[in-house]
């Protein structure tokens, strides 16, 4: 398994950039329900939350989409992963004041779903719904509560606050350790190991693929 680098983004790896015509984005959880004799219903987690999708790629000129078409060849199906922004999920918005970066105030072990954040300058307020991604590892999570005011300080009146979100870490996260909160970059496989390129007699293709987030 290897890493192909960026499919699109200010790092993409392609001679040009990928762009998207739909996207559906799904949230992918393992549960088992089992019911027990008196009828009561047991609910258990099986593995973390991960984030897929279906990606519609605009329309190309059979010219323009080889650079595509070269880059998941290299993917080899779902045998290795890329990082892909996706349009509207990993765009920020919430709202900034100066030039802020997020950092985590104290070490948090695997398994807790908040941690206290501060800002390093400036102000800023995250909304519910919107992803985020430590510096120490690649898994995406979304928060789940807006978390408004933040500031330089710990102390809470003065600006520290606590992130919640969803699914729980995945690994821990020292203190210090910034927070990403903005242009998110899934790391991602292809489900299927079979792709189709619908090259029309117009001279242009059409390609879609679907991908699910790998940790």
């Amino acid at each position: 398994m290897a890493n192909l680098g960026y499919l699109n983004g200010p790092l993409s790896t392609l001679g040009t950039q990928a762009e998207f015509r739909n996207v559906s984005f799904q949230q992918i959880t393992n549960s088992s329900v089992t019911t027990t004799v008196s009828g009561r219903t047991i609910r258990v987690a099986n593995s973390t939350t991960l984030w897929g999708g279906t990606l519609e790629f605009t329309t190309y000129t059979q010219y323009a989409f080889k650079y595509l078409q070269g880059f998941f060849a290299k993917t080899r199906g779902a045998l290795n992963d890329f990082y892909i922004q996706i349009p509207g999920v990993s765009d920020f918005q919430g709202s900034y004041t100066g030039t802020p970066s997020l950092q985590v105030v104290n070490t948090t072990s695997a398994g807790n779903n908040e941690v206290d954040i501060i800002t390093t300058a400036g102000t800023i307020n995250l909304r519910t719904g919107d992803m985020i991604q430590f510096q120490s590892h690649s898994k995406v999570y979304m928060i789940t509560e807006d978390c408004s005011g933040l500031g330089t300080s710990a102390e809470d009146s003065a600006g520290g606050k606590t992130l919640k979100f969803e699914p729980n870490l995945v690994e821990s996260v020292s203190a210090g350790n910034f927070v990403n909160f903005s242009n998110i970059p899934f790391r991602v496989v292809c489900t299927n190991d079979e792709f189709t390129y619908n090259y029309n007699l117009d001279g242009t293709v059409d390609f879609a693929i679907e991908v699910r987030e790998v940790i």
